[in-house]
């Protein structure tokens, strides 16, 4: 675990620049127009959150770092939180 833990303390710091600079850099730029339907339909086909660990797949659902969810259902504890 503390092999982790100093990876991840070198590398995060890199990723939170790199945000604040894209935020700063492109605040104003638009990346999606959503319609009333949309918003009550769970913003479907709309990329609203930007996240590298998972994304949903409008046909087969959620997936995590690229297994699908289901597959994560019997895995162990420690399995799930080092994947996530």
């Amino acid at each position: 675990m503390q092999q982790l833990r100093n990876k991840l303390a070198g590398v995060i710091p890199e990723w939170r620049n790199a945000i604040r600079r894209l935020q700063m850099e492109h605040r104003d730029t638009v990346v999606a127009e959503v319609t009333l339907g949309q918003l009550f339909k769970g913003l479907r086909g709309v990329n609203a959150i930007v996240c590298d660990t998972s994304y949903v797949d409008p046909a087969e659902g959620i997936f995590i770092r690229g297994i699908p969810v289901l597959e994560l259902v019997n895995q162990g504890g420690e399995v799930v939180f080092y994947i996530l």
